[in-house]
């Protein structure tokens, strides 16, 4: 699956949530069964992590300036701790909002 196509030809919503899953034999201290929304802010166009319910990691507290830096560095971020983004789902499918 070429997430990277899927993301330019799909993706058109300022709320994205990143499905995680554990990858390796280990647990992590990382609760994956969190919702972890990417979210665009309205005045300075940059996207930023947040938790449903939680606190978002201190590396992870930064503004991006694409969607593709953010999940670059989020999948690098989260790769060292046995986590891999299974998939980016759309919140408002189609520009439905």
């Amino acid at each position: 699956m070429d997430l990277a196509f899927e993301l330019k030809e799909k993706m058109r919503s300022e709320d994205r949530i990143l499905v995680l899953e554990t990858t390796g034999a280990q647990t992590s201290l990382i609760d994956t069964t969190q919702e972890l929304h990417a979210i665009r802010g309205p005045m300075d166009n940059l996207w930023r992590l947040k938790y449903k319910h939680g606190i978002v990691p201190t590396p992870l507290k930064q503004g991006f300036t694409t969607f593709g830096r953010l999940l670059d560095y989020t999948t690098g971020y989260f790769k060292t701790r046995n986590i891999k983004i299974k998939e980016v789902v759309d919140v408002y499918p189609s520009g439905d909002r």
